[in-house]
């Protein structure tokens, strides 16, 4: 992959002129060795890479938002109000926290029950 560090350090070392000018009917002549150094770390694979890397970008974004826009209808579907809640994932979180304790809390109450079924006579 290319090492977009140098190539940022490259632009900023590099004075912005006009690589094409009408007067001279052709290319100015590059004389600096940090524009000299820009221009090829400019090449075609890095511009390639970077637009690739920039597709990739939002298509991630594109699925993040995908994906939050499910999480606010599931969170929705149980209860999560937009105007009162914080967020949606956090909502869901915090449902998820209630019944890993309302679990384990039916689990001691059926424990409690087999007790009580076992010894009848403790319950006098």
């Amino acid at each position: 992959m290319t090492d977009y560090a140098e190539l940022k350090r490259l632009a900023e070392a590099t004075e912005p002129v006009a690589w094409y000018h009408p007067e001279s009917h052709g290319l100015r002549s590059i004389t600096g060795a940090e524009e000299r150094a820009f221009i090829s770390a400019a090449n075609p694979a890095a511009i390639l890479a970077l637009l690739n890397e920039l597709q990739n970008l939002r298509t991630v974004q594109r699925a993040s938002f995908n994906a939050s826009g499910q999480i606010k209808a599931a969170a929705s579907e149980l209860g999560f109000n937009p105007a009162q809640e914080e967020g949606a994932l956090e909502y869901l979180i915090g449902l998820a926290r209630e019944v890993t304790g309302l679990r384990e809390k039916c689990a001691r109450l059926e424990e409690d029950n087999e007790a009580m079924w076992e010894n009848p006579g403790d319950l006098l």
